[in-house]
């Protein structure tokens, strides 16, 4: 089972990871690169539709996040039927997507903060050709070991278990009904990599920032937010 988890959460990092460089694909240099994920990393706009950070109702409902959570989570879970062990009925959305709306999150951010820092280069993306596909995870000098490991650039719960935590409490505060609202946007989302928002322990930066829980906080001020 424990592996069954893991294999989820790296499927969920690899697709966000290929969102992000198929996005990035319209850079022409490193610079470029750095300086767009710089700007959706901003106030964590990557995370509202139309990148409108000043709109808590549009938190959660980037293209990003519904094309990621429709190709990682709920093409996987298509026809499933999840009961409640308690009450045996249908379990609520907010029960069912708040924790995989989160990591969707966190993984985005991951992808995002890589290219922030200089980890995906232009030569990379170019390698890809055009293609839909995750380049090979950077390597780090362990400083103990003297062995080259990509253990500090995982997606793995040491490295993002904060950050996805914090990001599932932002989502836990919106109804039930909105979070229905979210998931029925992102099932209707075609997997059309790099689209935009329009229509591993990270390096000791990113590190920094992910055990910093209250940087989330202003990700949806209000506690509820009406459903257009």
């Amino acid at each position: 089972a424990y592996q069954r988890l893991c294999d989820w959460r790296h499927n969920v990092g690899s697709t966000a990871m290929a969102i992000i460089m198929s996005f990035l694909q319209c850079a022409d240099t490193d610079d470029e690169i750095r300086d767009m994920a710089d700007m959706l990393l901003d106030d964590f706009s990557f995370l509202y539709e139309d990148l409108d950070a000043s709109s808590p109702k549009k938190a959660f409902r980037s293209n990003f996040l519904l094309q990621l959570l429709n190709a990682a989570h709920l093409q996987c879970v298509n026809g499933a039927i999840a009961k409640s062990f308690v009450t045996n009925v249908l379990s609520p959305p907010l029960q069912n997507y708040s924790g995989i709306i989160g990591l969707c999150g966190a993984a985005l951010e991951r992808a995002l903060r890589m290219a922030s820092e200089g980890h995906i280069t232009h030569k990379m993306i170019e390698a890809l050709g055009g293609k839909i596909a995750v380049p090979k995870v950077p390597v780090k000098v362990n400083e103990q070991s003297g062995k080259e490991s990509s253990m500090s650039f995982a997606f793995s719960d040491q490295n993002w278990g904060v950050a996805t935590r914090s990001l599932t409490e932002r989502v836990k505060k919106r109804t039930a009904s909105q979070i229905t609202a979210i998931v029925n946007d992102a099932s209707k989302t075609l997997m059309t990599l790099g689209a935009g928002p329009g229509k591993h322990e990270t390096s000791e930066s990113s590190s920094t920032v992910n055990t910093q829980g209250n940087q989330y906080a202003d990700i949806c001020k209000s506690d509820h937010f009406a459903v257009p």
